[in-house]
């Protein structure tokens, strides 16, 4: 984990300027775009890097918000736009109080997290019922396998379900680094708009 946010501080500079960049930013509105987000909806997205996503977001729903583990991403999203509501979290930490948001993205992240299913359940809480859950990223991860990773379509579909979402057909975009899946899902219950 140590060796990733690492990674991604590097990165945080430059990010939104190289091609493997620029390609997950689209890939990832691709991801928002198939939410149908209304007025009406308050967002977060997790993992939002340099906050492209929150950026997008903002300009539809009535409050969108960012969080990302890595500060120097969070730093750099703030240059990119200094109106944006950011945060510095970790996914298996949300800051926030339970069902806070009718719709949760994490694009281009699942395949970092150490523990995906505690992830999910942790983005689940913080999901409002009836609330639509979007997790989109790459079906091989491009890292060396390590022992007891899954693909993580598979995972992240069966850590959807384990949190009692409705999970909708994936959808799939092909990239030159392997197809790239949205696995969209929505929380069962009473509405709390």
């Amino acid at each position: 984990m140590h060796t990733v946010k690492h990674r991604f501080t590097e990165w945080a500079p430059t990010y939104g300027d190289d091609a493997l960049s620029q390609l997950l930013v689209r890939l990832s509105r691709q991801a928002l775009l198939s939410m149908r987000l209304t007025a009406a909806d308050r967002f977060l997205d997790v993992g939002c890097g340099t906050g492209a996503l929150v950026h997008q977001a903002s300009r539809t729903v009535g409050w969108a918000v960012g969080v990302d583990a890595c500060p120097a991403m969070v730093e750099r999203a703030r240059q990119l736009d200094h109106r944006a509501r950011l945060a510095i979290a970790d996914a298996h930490r949300l800051p926030f109080d339970d069902g806070t948001f009718t719709a949760v993205t994490c694009s281009s992240t699942a395949r970092h997290f150490h523990d995906l299913d505690g992830a999910v359940q942790e983005m689940t809480r913080v999901l409002a019922s009836r609330g639509q859950l979007c997790i989109a990223d790459l079906f091989a991860d491009p890292a060396p396998r390590r022992p007891g990773r899954s693909e993580p379509l598979a995972s992240a579909t069966a850590a959807l379900r384990s949190c009692g979402l409705t999970v909708a057909r994936p959808l799939v975009q092909l990239t030159p680094f392997g197809p790239y899946f949205i696995a969209r899902a929505t929380k069962p219950g009473l509405s709390t708009n």
